[in-house]
């Protein structure tokens, strides 16, 4: 497992900080679900680890152990893909994407998606259309 985990995300995790049973990794399987169904909402470690009954630490550590990120960095992914997704599509404009993946504010989606990949929502659109 260890050597998967180095494999695909680039870094040597000989054991995890934490115990990891069988349940406890349902659970994070659970807290991942959730994470996912719930885009428009900032992830709470504390109320996520009362809501799947597991320890904080364990929530946080065992997470970034099994998929490699924090809670917080993979809901931020996770939000970015979606709208990736949600702009293919053609369906939606750009501020209705905003609004879904949780930003009150389109103009602050348009800063945080050009800051992590370089353009703006439009500008990619318009990369795509010419591809």
């Amino acid at each position: 497992f260890s050597l998967l985990m180095e494999s695909a995300f680039g870094q040597r995790m000989e054991s995890c900080p934490v115990s990891l049973s069988h349940a406890i990794e349902s659970k994070l399987q659970q807290v991942r679900r959730h994470i996912i169904t719930h885009l428009d909402e900032a992830p709470d470690s504390d109320q996520l680890a009362v809501m799947y009954e597991l320890p904080r630490n364990t929530l946080k550590e065992g997470y970034k152990f099994v998929y490699g990120k924090t809670i917080h960095q993979y809901h931020a992914d996770h939000k970015f893909e979606s709208a990736l997704q949600m702009l293919n599509q053609g369906e939606l404009l750009v501020k209705e994407v905003a609004f879904k993946i949780g930003y009150q504010n389109p103009s602050h989606f348009i800063s945080a998606f050009k800051k992590k990949f370089g353009y703006t929502p439009k500008q990619y659109l318009k990369r795509e259309t010419l591809v």
